[in-house]
């Protein structure tokens, strides 16, 4: 997997659609582009686990696809903010990648074998419910977690086709998610009035649930995670955790999303750690008690 961003790429994500005994377990990249107020994504990489392939492998598979994928973030966000500095022209900085996860069914097992083996991983757990409910965020200890209407989640992968703002590759992978496409189906509940969406009797759907997962978050979403300080006249790329640090470590409180206290909350209880290790018990302190102001303005 060659990884080159286009020069609008603001974002990448992992989408994967767990397989069970007579399913694939499917993998989609997507790479999200926001020209002005354009959105429109490329997908980079699809693959297929074999039938029955342990879910360890697939652990490791997918641990091995972030790693790569954030390392080549990082180099091409160091080329962008070089240019910029040489008075080039400004580009956005890409969001560190996410991974996607249907946690429907044996999801969520998966997924807590995944942060203890991956702790790095950025995980958002999507729950894929009947009928045509948008995300709702909920808090939980590690992870984000989604709960998306699956009639949502295939209309924007629909209305995104449709409107030809989704690339998909030539490769034989690529051939079969549209091969999956073409033969999936929307059939109408009589009971609930709600659409419902599948795979024809005999065929596959983990393609499309994976792209579908991969593309399901906005481009523009990216742009909310990353900031961009000045230190010392130099431009410094922080994630959430790593701004929250930096509060702590000058003193200041720590202000973050609703969607990031989970991340900024881990973050500050390993720098507390660090600082204990090292004598160094005044930041710890800080560092502590700022978790439990979070809490107290987050936990519910």
């Amino acid at each position: 997997m060659g990884i080159k961003f286009a020069d609008d790429t603001v974002g990448v994500t992992i989408g994967t659609d767990l397989g069970k005994a007579q399913d694939y377990t499917a993998i989609s990249i997507a790479e999200s582009q926001l020209t002005g107020q354009d959105e429109s994504f490329t997908i980079r990489h699809l693959e297929r686990a074999m039938l029955g392939t342990d879910y360890t492998k697939i652990a490791i598979r997918l641990a091995e696809l972030h790693d790569k994928l954030l390392e080549a973030v990082r180099a091409a966000n160091t080329k962008r903010l070089a240019i910029k500095r040489q008075g080039g022209p400004s580009q956005t900085i890409i969001g560190e990648p996410e991974v996607y996860i249907d946690a429907t069914g044996l999801g969520g097992p998966f997924i807590d074998f995944l942060r203890r083996e991956s702790p790095k991983l950025r995980i958002v757990a999507v729950t894929i419910t009947s009928g045509d409910k948008d995300l709702q965020q909920l808090v939980d200890e590690g992870y984000d977690k989604l709960h998306v209407g699956k009639e949502a989640l295939i209309g924007r992968l629909q209305v995104l086709l449709g409107s030809g703002r989704i690339k998909i590759p030539s490769s034989e992978t690529g051939k079969a998610l549209q091969e999956e496409l073409r033969v999936f189906r929307r059939k109408l509940s009589k009971s609930s009035g709600h659409a419902n969406y599948g795979a024809e009797e005999g065929s596959h759907d983990d393609l499309v649930i994976a792209t579908a997962l991969s593309v399901w978050k906005r481009a523009r979403g990216w742009q909310e995670r990353i900031q961009l300080w000045t230190v010392g006249g130099t431009s410094v790329i922080y994630t959430v955790e790593q701004k929250a640090v930096a509060a702590v470590s000058q003193g200041n409180l720590v202000e973050c999303l609703k969607e990031d206290y989970l991340r900024v909350r881990g973050a500050l209880q390993t720098y507390a750690g660090e600082c204990l290790d090292r004598g160094d018990g005044v930041h710890a302190t800080i560092a502590l008690n700022e978790v439990k102001r979070l809490d107290g303005k987050y936990r519910q």
